[in-house]
């Protein structure tokens, strides 16, 4: 049962944004206006109204935000980007759930079991919760342009992570017991927190996945600020990157684990430009992973064998989360283009009507209740300011000029889009940061590439450049 603090916590939020915006920096009161709630309000819970969507840590947050961003004098709100792939990913977001109803309003029977056909209505609802979590992408592409305003971004993490870190140790030894004493519930399987003779830290997030994917962010968060640092003042942040790290290993997740001994030598060794290709490579492999699955071309059983050297545990965990995968895609297939829609309709079922099926990764559950349209649009949308940087780095002025900031933003959107293939974490913070990569491109496109430096023996008048078409 939810405490009131629960209540309070969320309907209040509007009480601790105002005094946000009207006590910080316009953009640093942005960026706490994501990090905050999605860090620190109660997670699995909604209060729902008639005729509203729900009242969630997503959706109070983020209308709060646009709220505030469009009330406040002196600042112009530009809710569309100038990137037409960008708009058209913002169409098929919102517009592809009135599809979904309209090839949706078929009822059947699972079993026994009654699954319902969708509603006019429905498409309102699943719209407006899309619109929602676009909210932060849109406001960040508008005012989070600039790298000062980035690596706000990247210290609020980094702040966030340091405090968040005395809790996860608090769980470490004491099991996770934060949420309940807090918020009066838990938000997830107990069970599934308890691992190697330990448990995995949850905290105020839904999952210890979910707690372990922030920790590895926030320790490649520090190793950027490292490596955009003066060298004379940037021994604070080795060292809490290497804190972080070891933190990390306490969280007891293999994949988070991996993901952070990957992008840390990247992070510290690689340059700016060849960060953003490996950003760029990862974002084409989360692209693919759908339809190398559907097509049965995804080495399903070679990764299982590498798992089960290193852990049979693990190994059997990915088997079951490949087994769903393989039901749940073949039930998508029947409706691929729009998908199957909401109220379980996408879901598998037995004879007698029992749902067999786990939904883990964010993009069977898009593909699943959206198909192509929603995968291509909530994918496609945080893939363009990668794919875009990558583009721009091709000028050598631009590449030469190119902050480790911003390459290293590429990369936490690359790597949490790689994360939403077996798993659905920080969808709020990733939004956050896409939105202020597409408007630094954009940003860039508008005012053209810096003049690179001349060879020797030739002028500018010898060989003049013109503005890159980039997105």
């Amino acid at each position: 049962m939810p405490s009131m603090l629960a209540f309070i916590m969320l309907l209040g939020w509007p009480v601790i944004a105002a005094w946000l915006f009207f006590s910080q920096r316009f953009e640093k009161a942005i960026i706490w206006s994501v990090v905050f709630p999605f860090l620190f309000m109660p997670s699995s819970f909604a209060i729902d109204l008639p005729g509203l969507p729900a009242l969630d840590r997503i959706s109070v947050p983020n209308v709060t935000l646009l709220a505030f961003v469009m009330l406040l004098p002196n600042h112009s709100l530009k809710l569309i980007p100038r990137s037409n792939l960008a708009k058209i990913c913002i169409l098929l977001v919102l517009l592809g759930p009135f599809f979904t109803v309209y090839y949706n309003g078929d009822s059947y029977f699972a079993g026994p079991r009654p699954i319902r056909g969708t509603e006019p209505f429905d498409a309102i609802s699943w719209a407006t919760e899309s619109f929602f979590l676009l909210i932060p992408f849109l406001v960040a592409r508008s005012f989070l342009t600039q790298v000062d305003q980035q690596r706000e971004i990247l210290m609020a993490m980094l702040w966030a992570g340091l405090v968040y870190s005395l809790l996860i140790l608090i769980e470490v030894r004491l099991s996770p017991q934060l949420h309940i004493k807090i918020y009066g519930f838990f938000p997830h399987s107990f069970l599934q927190q308890i691992r190697d003779g330990g448990f995995r830290p949850v905290v105020f997030l839904r999952h210890g996945l979910w707690v372990a994917f922030f920790t590895m962010s926030v320790a490649i968060s520090a190793a950027i600020i490292w490596r955009a640092t003066d060298v004379k003042r940037r021994q604070l942040y080795g060292v809490a990157a290497a804190y972080m790290t070891v933190v990390l290993v306490l969280c007891k997740s293999l994949a988070s684990l991996i993901y952070c001994l990957f992008l840390l030598p990247v992070v510290m060794l690689l340059s700016p430009k060849n960060q953003v290709r490996v950003a760029a490579l990862l974002v084409a492999m989360s692209l693919a992973y759908p339809m190398l699955r559907g097509a049965d071309l995804f080495p399903v059983g070679p990764i299982l064998s590498v798992a089960r050297a290193i852990d049979v545990d693990r190994a059997d965990s990915l088997q079951d989360r490949f087994d769903n995968e393989d039901i749940l895609l073949d039930r998508a297939k029947l409706r691929p283009v729009f998908g199957w829609g909401g109220w379980g309709r996408s879901r598998v079922y037995n004879i007698r009507g029992k749902d067999v099926s786990v939904t883990d990764g964010r993009w069977i559950v898009l593909f699943g209740t959206y198909g192509w349209v929603g995968f291509i649009g909530f994918f496609g949308l945080l893939a363009i300011p990668v794919f875009a940087l990558l583009r721009l780095t091709s000028d050598p002025a631009i590449a030469a000029n190119l902050s480790p900031i911003t390459s290293g933003l590429s990369l936490l959107v690359a790597i949490n889009m790689v994360e939403f293939l077996p798993n659905s974490t920080l969808p709020m913070m990733t939004m956050l940061i896409g939105g202020a990569l597409l408007g630094h491109c954009e940003k860039l496109r508008a005012e053209g590439p810096a003049k690179a430096p001349e060879p020797a023996g030739k002028t500018a008048t010898d060989r003049p450049r013109k503005p890159r078409t980039v997105l």
